[in-house]
């Protein structure tokens, strides 16, 4: 007999536009938010047992995970495509020509949503950051994956053959 294992699970379905809660078990769905206010969420960071962060391409927003409810949002660009927030409070913001100067850019937001610093690189695309346990970050481009400094110097160049995206 197979053992079924019950977890929550959540889930953006991007093509629908929709941030769902879901049983595994049972395939019921908690609740089911529309997120058309918040177009390309792709990006989730559970902050703790409450809550979640989901980028989305204006900035981001803070979820109460019971209830699907917003908390808080942050909507001041276009083109975000990762959003991390870090142990000290602070929010990293990566996407696009973020600050007005083409090319790919990281902002630091510091607790109260102030930007604290900003970093650039050349470039035309970032789909996804993610920050390691080092300190440094690790920049899904197209058809790499770059580790820099936080000033987004290069630090090594991942790649393999057919990798795009």
């Amino acid at each position: 007999m197979l053992n079924t294992i019950s977890r929550r699970l959540l889930a953006i379905d991007e093509g629908r536009q929709q941030l769902s809660l879901i049983d595994t078990a049972t395939a019921t769905f908690h609740w089911t938010l529309d997120l058309s206010p918040y177009p390309l969420a792709r990006d989730l960071q559970r902050l703790d047992a409450q809550r979640v962060l989901v980028g989305y391409d204006r900035g981001f927003f803070e979820l109460d995970i019971a209830s699907g409810r917003v908390l808080a949002a942050c909507a001041r660009w276009t083109d975000v495509t990762a959003v991390r927030r870090r142990p000290d409070g602070s929010t990293l913001v990566t996407g696009w020509n973020l600050d007005g100067t083409g090319g790919v850019n990281v902002l630091t937001l510091d607790r109260d949503l102030h930007l604290a610093a900003t970093a650039r690189r050349d470039g035309d695309y970032v789909r996804l950051m993610r920050t390691t346990p080092d300190g440094t970050y690790l920049l899904s481009t197209n058809d790499h994956i770059l580790e820099t400094a936080p000033d987004l110097s290069q630090r090594r160049r991942f790649a393999a053959p057919g990798f795009e995206h």
